[in-house]
């Protein structure tokens, strides 16, 4: 599955927008909330109280260029979401993936906003068996940022076992408004990549309001 959400919200010096994710699609803007079809799905855990859509729904420039031999898997496992930062995707969203089973997983898409300088977390969670003399171990090929390339990721040892949340982040990456990337397995790994989530966010500059006290702009919000 693949997912991508859209949301906005305040932190102490930036407002971050503009989020892509992998395995289902959300959209949350403060408190106004908008969805581009009818299977939306909501979750008790989620603490922003995001809403979340299906890839399944294709449409021009949306996820597109997918790599033969992508798969989805799923599990009924509880993922420990806690992992090593604060986003904490719902369980449901983590029991779902994509894997390469021909060594790669790649995508195409549009980033609204974009281009702009922001940040990139991936959500990685090893939801599926197999024997223990094999090995998943993958890097993330980002055109232009070649420092990315170098970091192996190996979910089950990163994320210290199985079912466990891993969160490996990016900051201040200049993107382009057409993005695409690629998740390709190492030379001595058996299992080819596997993505959860992927979170793409730009950086704004946090507006405090005017002296006079009027409301900004609609789009401002």
């Amino acid at each position: 599955m693949v997912m991508y959400k859209l949301f906005l919200y305040v932190t102490k010096d930036k407002i971050k927008s503009n989020c892509f994710h992998i395995s289902y699609i959300h959209f949350h803007k403060l408190n106004y909330l908008r969805s581009i079809c009818f299977c939306n799905f909501r979750y008790p855990d989620d603490p922003f109280d995001r809403i979340w859509e299906s890839d399944s729904v294709k449409k021009a420039n949306y996820l597109v260029d997918v790599a033969a031999g992508t798969k989805k898997i799923s599990t009924n496992v509880s993922i420990d979401v806690r992992g090593n930062g604060d986003e904490m995707p719902p369980v449901k969203v983590m029991q779902t993936a994509v894997v390469g089973t021909n060594g790669s997983l790649t995508y195409r898409l549009n980033l609204d906003g974009f281009p702009a300088t922001g940040w990139a977390y991936s959500y990685l969670a090893e939801i599926e068996e197999f024997p223990r003399n094999e090995s998943r171990k993958f890097r993330l090929v980002l055109p232009g940022q070649a420092d990315i390339s170098k970091a192996v990721v190996n979910i089950e040892e990163n994320a210290l076992r199985k079912y466990r949340l891993y969160e490996p982040g990016f900051y201040n990456l200049s993107l382009p408004f057409v993005m695409s990337f690629k998740l390709g397995k190492t030379a001595d790994s058996s299992k080819g990549p596997l993505l959860n989530a992927m979170e793409i966010n730009r950086y704004l500059e946090k507006n405090d309001g005017s002296p006079d006290g009027k409301s900004p702009p609609h789009d401002m919000l």
